[in-house]
């Protein structure tokens, strides 16, 4: 990734010391953007890690995937590790 951004630690979790680690999938289209977000693996407690992952996700910017000389779109994961420093 060229440009990338960390998730935003949902409040609720931050204060309960929950930690968390998840997969986003970006399409990301020919010219290096993100089109496209799904959670590849999420957290089921319901805690907004998932929200925090897509929207942290759906700013990044790639270098776009090449085949056959051709810029093409591409699904990339994105893991995100939510843990109190």
């Amino acid at each position: 990734a060229l440009q990338t951004r960390k998730p935003i630690y949902p409040p609720l979790a931050m204060r309960q010391k929950i930690t968390a680690e998840i997969v986003v999938s970006a399409l990301v289209s020919e010219n290096g953007t993100v089109l496209d977000t799904k959670i590849l693996r999420g957290e089921q407690r319901r805690l907004g890690f998932n929200e925090a992952g897509i929207n942290a996700a759906r700013q990044f910017t790639f270098v776009p995937a090449m085949k056959d000389g051709k810029r093409v779109r591409t699904w990339v994961p994105i893991p995100f590790e939510f843990k109190i420093q």
